[in-house]
């Protein structure tokens, strides 16, 4: 092979590489940003009849909160959320304390306020809220009413 042939692989090679490398998605850890509540150990406590305002960032590195509420005894939980970017593709996971899946919600209204109500036991219930796309602030309510 000569010289120039080779050379011209060379640059061939390095072109195709380079393409490739630039085509590759930016891949960022992705809770970097977040604080203690990006999983589950970390989950912030919700009193009951509390409501709050938080927000979620995906791109910048925090696309999950965790909460949890405590009732105390048999009775049905209402969790109201809303989240205000309607193309952040938000979602609520409610899970019991053994991590038993209650209930799963996708914002598919985009940003109107939604209820999930299921019967629970008395103990801890769960809140993974997480955005998919944009970023957002949501509004999370949690209500209880003893059976």
């Amino acid at each position: 092979m000569t010289q120039s042939a080779t050379l011209l692989l060379t640059l061939a090679a390095s072109l195709a590489l380079a393409t490739a490398t630039a085509c590759q998605p930016l891949e960022l850890p992705p809770e970097r940003t977040s604080g203690p509540d990006r999983d589950r150990s970390g989950a912030s406590e919700i009193s009951i009849g509390a409501t709050i305002i938080d927000d979620l960032d995906p791109l910048g590195g925090d696309s999950t909160d965790w909460k949890y509420v405590t009732i105390p005894g048999p009775g049905i939980l209402t969790i109201k959320i809303s989240f205000d970017n309607p193309k952040a593709l938000g979602e609520l996971t409610v899970t019991d304390e053994r991590g038993v899946l209650m209930s799963n919600y996708k914002d598919v209204t985009r940003g109107i306020l939604d209820n999930i109500t299921f019967k629970g036991q008395g103990g801890q219930y769960f809140l993974m809220v997480n955005a998919r796309e944009g970023n957002t602030t949501y509004t999370l309510e949690v209500r209880y009413d003893a059976l």
